[in-house]
């Protein structure tokens, strides 16, 4: 047996092993491109060899939604937009670039991300008045409980609808893990949308995913592994059918295999009325190539407009020479030199000297005629973010009404995202019940003005009688089953007991310097979105404190 002592390596010696993994992987993707590599022994080596570092898994991190790698460029975004089948790749990367680089860009997409709320109302929809009653509802409602307390659908929801802009298409691998339930992001490069169904969409995965010896793939859902065994083995591989079945997709072709619902396989889409990959903000990407190069022609443009130039003439000689003289001027250009030295030195740097000593000294000033070039190019583009606009300062003010039709047109905008999710609810919450099924639907946004006014309608149906639990519960920002939890907690715990009669506006009028409760001055307080644009302006500069009101 050996006596030898394991030896540390020096840092040195960590870079070369670092920088020859490298330059292996380099050359293994270089002949997948050709054809030439042996992905399954390749695969068992460095499984074999324990290839796995936290360097390698990093790096895999950041490639699994994020695939930038080239700097754009005007004529590159014109040229990718107009094949945009053939370039659907490069489209996604411009826009992850313009993400990182660009705050106007990166504002924009936050803006729209979050502001789907993604309230929730949940309905069974084969219930009778009779059945709600009984053992086997209240059993099937249970395991619906059970669903959404594993399942923090708003969390999961906005991190979907955040790659759905960045990368158009976001592959989901819904993963049941006991008292968590979680979606799994599968990379958008090593899959492909190949199918509809009554649902939604179908793909397919690229298994040279797996292929890389630094993914690991006891990461993923198991019914993959399977998968991967039987495709390398050769004994099980089943054929390619386009048509197959929810439950039976399971062909294969090349390194290519299908993907199922059942087990977990989604596709969600920002516009899934077309399956090209390209996001939604591909159309600013050529006003986002321009911003650079206004800037500098507003830089260059403010530039000249600082500089002064002081001009004049060099006199001849007052005497003729002869035509063979070469020069008739009066000063040479070795004494003017150190002349127009001398001057400079004595000027600003702004000022620039052309000649002296000379005659008719003048001086020239250029004028900047478009001084606003950069601002109102920043204007223009901020106007194709629609509701998006206010969150960047111009000179453009919109009207109450204009300001709301903005945002009326981004609701409408996120809101049609929402079926792909109630889709998504519906089929894999129903699958844990027997009998009764329910149906979910999200609405609303996360501005205030959205969420006030669903208040208000649910509490005005409420006031006539029409209690509608949902309503009530989304307009809260919960959804029917935190409320009637909350209100079961409230109940349980003498929660109301404890409460306090506290002053609000139907026990104390309005209350100015020098008045009394119940003897104020002035009308009752208007909401926000009630105002006019001159009630607008007359909040915002406080104009009624002066005259003895509340704002």
């Amino acid at each position: 047996m050996s006596n030898s002592k394991n030896t540390k390596l020096t840092e040195e010696q960590v870079t070369e092993v670092l920088q020859a993994l490298n330059y292996a992987l380099d050359v293994r993707d270089a002949q997948m491109l050709n054809g030439t590599f042996d992905v399954q022994a390749f695969s068992k080596g460095m499984t074999e060899a324990g290839a796995f570092t936290p360097y390698t898994q990093n790096e895999i991190m950041k490639r699994l939604n994020i695939a930038t790698n080239k700097t754009p460029n005007g004529e590159d975004i014109e040229k990718a937009l107009s094949r945009p089948i053939e370039n659907e790749g490069n489209i996604v990367n411009y826009g992850q670039s313009y993400y990182f680089s660009s705050l106007m860009y990166k504002r924009n997409q936050e803006y729209l991300a979050n502001l789907p709320a993604f309230d929730l109302e949940i309905s069974c929809i084969n219930a009778k008045p009779e059945d709600y009653k009984t053992n086997k509802y209240k059993n099937d409602y249970d395991e619906i409980k059970k669903f959404f307390n594993a399942f923090n659908y708003r969390e999961q929801f906005k991190n979907v609808t955040w790659n759905m802009l960045m990368n158009e298409t976001y592959y989901a691998m819904f993963r049941e893990l006991g008292d968590k339930s979680v979606i799994q992001e599968f990379p958008s490069q090593y899959a492909m949308i190949t199918g509809k169904w009554e649902y939604g969409l179908l793909y397919d995965i690229d298994m040279n995913w797996f292929c890389q010896g630094e993914v690991d793939i006891n990461c993923y859902p198991d019914w993959i592994k399977k998968r991967y065994m039987e495709m390398f083995d050769g004994k099980k591989v089943k054929p390619y059918i386009p048509s197959n079945k929810i439950n039976k997709r399971t062909g294969s072709f090349a390194l290519w295999t299908q993907t199922d619902p059942a087990d977990g396989c989604w596709v969600f889409k920002f516009n899934p009325n077309h399956n090209l990959q390209i996001p939604f903000f591909s159309g600013m990407l050529p006003e986002m190539a321009a911003i650079p190069v206004m800037r500098n022609l507003q830089i260059n443009q403010s530039m000249a407009a600082a500089r002064k130039l002081l001009v004049s003439s060099i006199p001849y000689l007052n005497e003729k020479k002869a035509a063979s003289v070469a020069n008739q001027l009066a000063i040479d250009a070795d004494t003017l030199g150190k002349f127009i030295g001398l001057a400079t030195q004595g000027l600003e740097a702004a000022i620039k000297v052309l000649a002296l000593p000379t005659e008719d000294i003048k001086g020239v000033e250029f004028k900047n005629t478009d001084n606003d070039t950069y601002e109102t190019f920043m204007s223009i583009t901020s106007s194709l973010l629609s509701g998006g606009k206010v969150i960047f300062s111009t000179r453009e003010n919109q009207n109450a009404i204009e300001s709301q039709f903005s945002i009326d047109i981004d609701r409408m905008l996120v809101k049609s995202i929402y079926p792909q999710f109630e889709n998504f609810l519906e089929y894999y919450a129903n699958k844990h019940t027997k009998k009764f099924k329910w149906s979910f639907r999200f609405v609303g946004t996360n501005d205030k003005f959205d969420r006030e006014a669903r208040q208000d309608e649910a509490f005005k149906y409420a006031d006539k009688g029409v209690v509608l639990p949902n309503k009530i519960a989304s307009s809260l920002g919960l959804n029917k089953i935190e409320l009637e939890r909350e209100l079961e907690e409230m109940n349980a715990s003498d929660f109301i007991d404890k409460l306090r009669p506290m002053i609000n506006i139907y026990t104390q009028g309005n209350v100015t310097q020098g008045s009394t409760p119940n003897k104020g001055a002035g009308r009752p307080l208007k909401d926000d979105g009630d105002l006019t644009d001159s009630g607008e302006e007359t909040r915002s500069k406080g104009s009624n404190i002066e005259k003895g009101g509340n704002q």
